[in-house]
């Protein structure tokens, strides 16, 4: 009744779509117990595509009233590997261009690349080697160092690097256990005599920040990821090997986006607002003193 209500049909109305909906797809979605309706996996399954589909198609109905408004072309932006978004409202206000709306799509942070050149994303960032070069076009955004990190309070923390040994005997929470080109699946922890005997995968990092926070374990990010809790003290970040382990990271748009293309235009300005973070003058505005950051550039 509820449902009816919502959707603005009535109850018969509904109950019609959803036998019509059963007999197409020849499965049941629904269990009925008593006067409750409860999910079928299959049920379950078309829930879940139906939510990313409408959300999709919400962002696009969106995205085509502000072109045809001409108010301001929506440029959506993708993130690889880390669902944080910390630096975003400092890149918006370096950016400071009035004609672009910038979108934030989070499901492009388990496959940029794919979501990039499906078109549901226009500009994505991610770390490692340039690839797929012939649809994609890469610009350098930055080398991060990925560190090691730990409550303040823990024994590691006392360290001035960190070995593969040392996390053996820790639990050591992953943000994933296939080996990525760059991480220390492949450069730390492949060569080591021992890996760590404790692991805890958890895919967000957010909850991997929180866990180690609370003195649960320690776990290794790139560091720009952790930086905001570096700063206020409530972790420690260590090298990772005497050396370090170092990232490169990208941002990419597609290879046919023209030199002027807003896609472009935003890519350009990541790169000139993270070269202007590492001189600690990122708060110049990127469409004011254009000539200014080409120079120091």
């Amino acid at each position: 009744t509820a449902a009816a209500d919502h959707l603005g049909v009535t109850q018969s109305a509904l109950t019609h779509r959803l036998r019509e909906a059963e007999r197409r797809l020849d499965a049941p979605l629904f269990r009925r117990t008593g006067n409750r309706l409860f999910l079928t996996p299959a049920g379950e399954r078309l829930y879940s595509t139906a939510v990313m589909v409408l959300d999709d198609l919400f962002r696009t109905e969106e995205d085509v009233s502000l072109l045809a408004k001409e108010q301001r072309t929506v440029v959506r932006l993708g993130q690889g590997t880390y669902s944080r978004f910390h630096w975003f409202p400092g890149f918006i206000e370096y950016l400071g261009d009035p004609e672009l709306e910038l979108d934030i799509v989070a499901r492009a942070v388990r496959e940029p690349l794919i979501t990039l050149l499906e078109g549901l994303v226009d500009v994505v960032t991610v770390h490692g080697i340039p690839r797929e070069q012939r649809r994609l076009r890469w610009l350098r955004l930055a080398n991060d160092p990925l560190v090691a990190i730990m409550a303040p309070s823990h024994p590691m923390a006392e360290r001035d690097f960190v070995t593969a040994d040392d996390f053996v005997n820790e639990r050591y929470i992953t943000y994933s256990l296939e080996p990525e080109p760059g991480f220390e699946w492949t450069h730390l922890f492949r060569s080591a005599r021992q890996r760590p005997r404790r692991l805890s995968v958890v895919g967000v990092p957010e909850a991997i920040i929180d866990l180690v926070r609370a003195g649960l374990g320690v776990s290794i990010l790139s560091q720009w990821a952790v930086q905001p809790e570096i700063d206020d003290g409530t972790l420690v970040a260590r090298p990772v090997g005497q050396s370090g382990l170092n990232l490169d990271w990208w941002a990419v748009v597609r290879a046919d986006e023209s030199s002027d293309a807003p896609a472009m235009r935003v890519a350009e300005a990541m790169v000139a607002w993270s070269r202007l973070r590492e001189q600690g003058t990122a708060q110049l505005s990127f469409n004011q003193p254009v000539d200014q950051v080409h120079s120091n550039l």
